[in-house]
């Protein structure tokens, strides 16, 4: 039976995937001609052998052995910090960062693979990944140009990461609820005080700092929504010089337990007058926040393909190695030392275990689902790529919207209403009721 940690990066599928489902080259289309599909295949490749060799065998430790709160400060299982920094070094980061922001903006139909490549190697691992993109895209449409610098370029490199600090103790989905204060000082600097909880990769050490985009209520604000403003607040404070000083008024609580990402540190932060900037204008901290919560939100169907992927492989794994029972049309397996009794077949040689994993059944099964949502993320490419575009042409020229400027552009390739309704191969099917 396959260890727990193997990972089979599914490079083949994604070449046909890239290259011919749609009957054109994806990737080309997507780029203008800058990246063809077989450019994006060798990308993937390269993705799924770190993938395989660094990421997944950290999985199983980073569950069982998980985050630690000791003194003050989290730590990570071993391996973590020396995962990070070969991600980084690798480039990774920086080759998904769009270009606006000093990366290399790898189109949305790849960045969508290495999304879900990170995911099923390691999903514990990735959410830092998705929370950094996600704060690099806000900051990169809302931040100044002081902030830019001192931030953003260092979130693009991957020497620091990002996290996003939404939720409250009394503060969830009601974001008007929210009771986080910042209060301007003479420097031109906040003073934030309040706590927010579920915050993924709150706190960490294979980074040197860690950047919090911070929703919080200012003095005289109006009630509900309409009365949040942004602030980064990072870790340590930021030096002239641009090196690290003191530690922030930032305190890790507790560290929240969720079922399978244990090595994801999900932290309940304390701000007791900590130091905060200002991102964008006083009351204007949703709309900058909607931008990174949008890039979590895509980021969150990347990870369920990937989690759906290694489900599969998992499964398939486990058919291909359990002896059970005896079937026609396979042969029983030879006794062993180990199974000196046994005489059954392997259960993937069943009928209906045959027929599922070939896809001949009228049920959504996992392999469909997976097949489906890699086809509605890799389909609409453009989608992923302009949609921080859009949203900034919108909010230049209010008209677009009520002229209809901002419709999806019907040429792109049709896709099916859910991912169940379509395999791999782009062929639609009847859903089952």
């Amino acid at each position: 039976m396959a260890a727990a940690s193997a990972y089979d990066p599914p490079v083949d599928d994604y070449a046909f995937l890239y290259g011919e489902a749609f009957g054109l080259d994806l990737v080309d289309r997507a780029t203008g001609g800058e990246l063809s599909a077989q450019d994006a295949v060798e990308i993937i490749a390269g993705a799924g052998e770190f993938a395989a060799s660094v990421l997944a065998p950290l999985e199983a430790v980073g569950d069982r052995v998980g985050a630690q709160l000791v003194d003050g400060q989290v730590r990570l299982p071993e391996g973590f910090a020396e995962a990070y920094q070969a991600f980084v070094e690798a480039g990774w980061i920086t080759a998904e960062a769009p270009a606006s922001a000093g990366g290399d903006g790898l189109p949305g139909a790849v960045r969508a693979g290495l999304g879900e490549i990170w995911n099923a190697s390691n999903a514990a691992f990735a959410l830092c990944w998705l929370l950094t993109a996600g704060q690099i895209h806000a900051l990169d449409a809302a931040a100044s140009d002081e902030l830019r610098e001192t931030y953003l370029t260092k979130l693009v490199s991957g020497r620091w990461t990002g996290t996003m600090n939404l939720t409250e103790p009394d503060a969830g989905t009601d974001l008007g609820a929210i009771r986080t204060m910042a209060t301007p000082r003479e420097d031109g600097t906040w003073s934030i005080t309040g706590q927010k909880i579920f915050i993924t990769w709150g706190d960490h050490d294979v980074a040197e700092n860690i950047v919090h985009l911070v929703l919080a209520r200012t003095p005289d604000a109006p009630a509900g929504a309409k009365g949040l403003s942004l602030f980064v607040a990072p870790k340590f404070l930021v030096n002239d010089d641009d090196s690290l000083g003191d530690r922030n008024a930032i305190t890790t609580v507790t560290i929240e337990h969720k079922l399978g990402i244990h090595g994801s540190p999900t932290c309940v932060l304390a701000y007791e007058g900590a130091t905060g900037h200002l991102v964008g204008e006083v009351g204007g901290g949703l709309a900058g926040m909607f931008v990174m919560m949008n890039s979590a939100r895509t980021g969150m169907g990347f990870q369920a393909t990937g989690i759906a992927d290694r489900a599969y492989q998992q499964a398939a794994a486990y058919a291909a190695a359990r002896l059970q029972g005896r079937c026609s049309t396979a042969p029983p397996a030879p006794r062993s030392p180990s199974t000196p009794t046994c005489g059954g077949s392997p259960v993937d040689g069943q009928r209906d275990l045959r027929d599922a994993r070939a896809g001949r059944v009228r049920r959504r099964s996992l392999r469909r689902r997976r097949d489906g949502a890699r086809r509605v993320l890799r389909a609409d490419p453009e989608g992923l790529d302009h949609r921080g575009r859009r949203a900034d042409h919108q909010r230049r020229h209010p008209g677009a919207r009520r002229h209809g400027l901002h419709r999806r552009d019907r040429s792109r390739p049709a896709l099916p209403r859910r991912p169940d309704h379509a395999d791999l191969r782009g062929h639609h099917r009847d859903p089952v009721q």
